[in-house]
C-alpha cells in the first residue's frame, strides 16, 4: 500500500477522536484519564446496567448503503437521552460505548458472583437438612 493511502487510512481511523499519545504506532488508541480531561467520578455499574436494559436496540443501515447491509445498535438520540453522554445527537463516541460495555460487564460479573454465593449457601443448607438426606 502506498504511503499516501497509509496516511489516509490512519487519518480516517482517528477522525473525530482525540489524538493518541503515540499516534504514529497506535492510531486506534484513545486518550483517557487525567491527560485527556478532568472531573472523573466513579459510576454505579448497576445503574448503568439498568440504563443499558432500557436502551432500544435495533438493526439499521446508512442511507447510502445497499439494502443487504445491516448494522445493529442504539440510535444516537436514544443513547444521548438514556446516558446523557457526548455532545451531540448525531453520533456515539467509541470511548463512551466501550466504557458503558465494560462497566456493564463488571456489574454482571458482580451479580453472577453474588448469585453463585447464594446458590452455594442454599446447597450447604440443603446438605445439612436431615430431611434432604433421608430423601436421597
Amino acid at each position: 500500500m502506498g504511503a499516501l493511502l497509509k496516511r489516509v487510512f490512519s487519518w480516517l481511523a482517528r477522525a473525530g477522536q482525540p489524538a493518541p499519545a503515540t499516534s504514529a504506532n497506535r492510531p486506534h488508541a484513545l486518550q483517557a484519564g487525567p491527560i485527556a480531561g478532568d472531573g472523573s467520578a466513579p459510576v454505579n455499574g448497576f445503574d448503568i446496567l439498568d440504563k443499558v436494559i432500557s436502551l432500544p436496540i435495533s438493526t439499521w443501515r446508512y442511507q447510502w448503503e445497499g439494502e443487504d447491509v445491516r448494522h445493529i445498535g442504539p440510535m444516537s438520540q436514544d443513547w444521548k437521552r438514556v446516558f446523557g453522554l457526548g455532545d451531540e445527537y448525531e453520533g456515539i463516541y467509541c470511548v463512551d460505548a466501550k466504557g458503558i460495555s465494560l462497566v456493564s460487564i463488571q456489574a454482571l460479573h458482580r451479580l453472577i458472583i453474588t448469585l453463585q454465593d447464594q446458590v452455594n449457601q442454599l446447597e450447604r443448607r440443603l446438605d445439612e437438612d436431615p430431611r434432604h438426606k433421608s430423601a436421597s
